[in-house]
């Protein structure tokens, strides 16, 4: 399974924090081999740098970065798989529709675009200290339309995760 993590390049220090243990928790799930993110810095870096670490620990898992020029030495240095796009912000739909799974950790108006690309595209969404999305510019709930889960910490997340994979089934 892959899952896609997005979230702000110039993140708050908890979501920082959030998103490192998220890398962990994800590394030692047994059913996610690939964590993909923007492979900046940020939330892209902490999430990449807590897959490390769990790697370390003996789990196995791989990171991708989805850059958005032409030099994989830009990305963050936790990236195993760097794929150049040359899109620039383009490549927020390439982030955001290559994962089974998208979790948002923080975020910024980028978050929000990859949000919006995940929720179109019935990608399930759980929102880690995230947007608050509850209705849609159409009157519509989004929950009826999409999984979108809001959940404060990484425990709750890796919960709801494990709630959708079984569902995948």
């Amino acid at each position: 399974m892959i899952v896609s993590v997005i979230g702000s390049s110039s993140s708050l220090p908890h979501h920082t924090e959030l998103a490192v243990e998220l890398g962990i928790e994800l590394a030692k799930h047994v059913r996610v081999d690939y964590v993909v993110c923007g492979g900046m810095g940020g939330i892209m870096q902490a999430v990449c740098e807590g897959v490390q670490i769990g790697i370390k620990e003996g789990f196995e898992c791989k990171t991708i970065g989805i850059l958005p020029g032409n030099d994989k030495s830009l990305g963050n240095d936790h990236i195993d798989i760097p794929i150049v796009t040359g899109m620039g912000f383009a490549r927020n739909i390439v982030v955001a529709l290559s994962g089974d799974v998208v979790i948002a950790v923080g975020g910024a108006y980028g978050t929000l675009s990859e949000l919006g690309h995940s929720l179109s595209e019935g990608r399930p969404v759980i929102a880690l200290d995230s947007w608050d999305l509850d209705v849609t510019g159409e009157g519509e709930k989004v929950s009826d339309k999409s999984t979108f889960e809001s959940v404060s910490n990484v425990k709750d997340a890796i919960a709801k995760l494990d709630s959708i994979i079984s569902g995948l089934k």
